[in-house]
């Protein structure tokens, strides 16, 4: 017999926000071939996993590109960096749908491959003030789909696996999640009406 659920725990990119590489590298570079150089250095590098995955530290990282860039982009670069997450965008629903369930008792937690910044901006965003736990990937330098990362999520929080629903717009996290006890929901779309009917058919009273 399955158990109750009583943890949801949330992806944060394309799921509780929406994270848009193109949207960042328009906030911050006016010239398109800045912006083409400074896709092409940060996100198709590689890097950006590199620091969500503690492979390499922000100050690394930032080095490096400096390296790849002209001067004329350094400002701008180090902006970008300490600036990107105020350019996503809370997904639609998502924040009523996290209010709803805290109301109805369950506990709500982020399991998330970001960067090690994520704590200096997350207390912006209402969705994320709501949670009650945060394994971020950069800190822990562990990164999805490794089932290490969510064996850390498990005892930080002292959760039975069996008594989580996970939400991540990636099927091999989800997948990953469910070897280990979890029940998932694979967030495409943008779709909050699915994730409710999904959360539904577990028992979840939302």
């Amino acid at each position: 017999m399955k158990k109750k659920i009583k943890n949801i725990v949330f992806d944060q990119g394309k799921v509780l926000l929406d994270f848009n590489a193109d949207r960042v590298l328009e906030t911050f570079f006016a010239d398109e071939a800045d912006r083409a150089l400074a896709k092409e250095t940060v996100f198709a590098s590689g890097d950006w996993e590199r620091i969500d995955a503690g492979l390499i530290t922000e100050a690394e990282a930032l080095d490096k590109w400096r390296c790849l860039t002209p001067p004329r982009m350094h400002g701008a670069i180090r902006k970008m960096f300490d600036g990107w997450y105020d350019t996503m965008i809370p997904v639609s629903g998502m924040t009523e749908l996290i209010r709803a369930l805290k109301q109805n008792g369950y506990r709500c937690y982020l399991l998330s491959n970001t960067a090690p910044n994520f704590y200096a901006h997350y207390l912006s965003v209402e969705s994320m003030r709501l949670l009650d736990g945060y394994i971020v990937s950069g800190v822990h330098r562990l990164y999805k789909p490794d089932p290490a990362i969510y064996h850390r999520l498990f005892d930080t929080y002292a959760l039975d696996p069996e008594e989580c629903f996970f939400v991540d717009d990636l099927a091999a996290n989800v997948e990953v999640g469910q070897s280990l006890g979890m029940r998932g929901f694979i967030f495409s779309n943008f779709d909050v009406e699915g994730l409710k009917l999904a959360l539904r058919a577990e028992g979840v009273k939302i």
